[in-house]
C-alpha cells in the first residue's frame, strides 16, 4: 500500500445469543504514540439472526507502519469482553511513479487508448501520481512534441537518461 491510497477494512460484527436488535458504534483508530486517534465512525444496528458488514475507509497520508484499531463498545451484561476489538498492521510506503516510455509506429486506435488510459491513470488524483507515461510515434510529424505534453519527438540519448536505481 502506498501513500494517499484508500485503505478499506471491511468488518463483520455479529451477536450471539438472545438481545434485542441494539445500534452500537464500529470506530476505527490509528494508535500515534501512546493514545488513539479516531478515524472513522460506522452506527450499525445489529442483528442477533446474522453478521453485519461495516466498510470503514481512510486515507494514508504519511509513510511507514501503522497500527489501525477497529473497536466495539461492550455490553454490560456481554459474557466476552475481550473480543470487541482488532489491531492491523499496515506498511505504507512512499513509492516512486512508474516511468512508461510507449513507442508506436502510427497513432492507431490502440495507441490513442491506452495513451488516454494511462494519461488518466496518472492524474487521477493530486499528489499521487503513480506513473509517468512518455509517448514516441515514429511516424509523427516534429510537431507533434510540441501540442502535446506527454510527447516525445526523438528517443532520449543515453546520456540524457535518469538512472534507474
Amino acid at each position: 500500500m502506498n501513500v494517499r491510497d484508500r485503505l478499506i477494512f471491511d468488518v463483520r460484527v455479529s451477536v450471539k445469543g438472545k438481545i434485542a436488535a441494539t445500534s452500537r458504534n464500529v470506530v476505527l483508530s490509528e494508535k500515534k504514540k501512546a493514545a488513539l486517534v479516531e478515524l472513522k465512525r460506522e452506527r450499525v444496528v445489529f442483528d442477533p439472526d446474522k453478521p453485519v458488514k461495516v466498510r470503514l475507509v481512510t486515507t494514508p497520508t504519511e509513510p511507514g507502519d501503522h497500527t489501525y484499531v477497529i473497536t466495539v463498545r461492550e455490553q454490560p451484561d456481554e459474557a466476552d469482553k475481550t473480543n470487541n476489538r482488532v489491531e492491523k498492521l499496515v506498511h505504507v510506503a512512499d513509492a516512486k511513479p512508474v516511468k512508461v516510455l510507449y513507442i508506436e509506429g502510427y497513432p492507431r486506435y490502440e495507441f490513442r487508448f491506452l495513451k488516454t488510459l494511462l494519461e488518466r491513470e496518472a492524474a487521477t488524483r493530486m499528489g499521487n501520481k503513480s506513473m509517468q507515461i512518455k509517448v514516441l510515434l515514429v511516424d509523427a510529424d516534429r510537431d507533434f512534441a510540441a501540442q502535446d505534453k506527454s510527447a516525445l519527438s526523438e528517443i532520449p540519448a543515453e546520456s540524457e537518461r535518469e538512472d534507474s536505481t
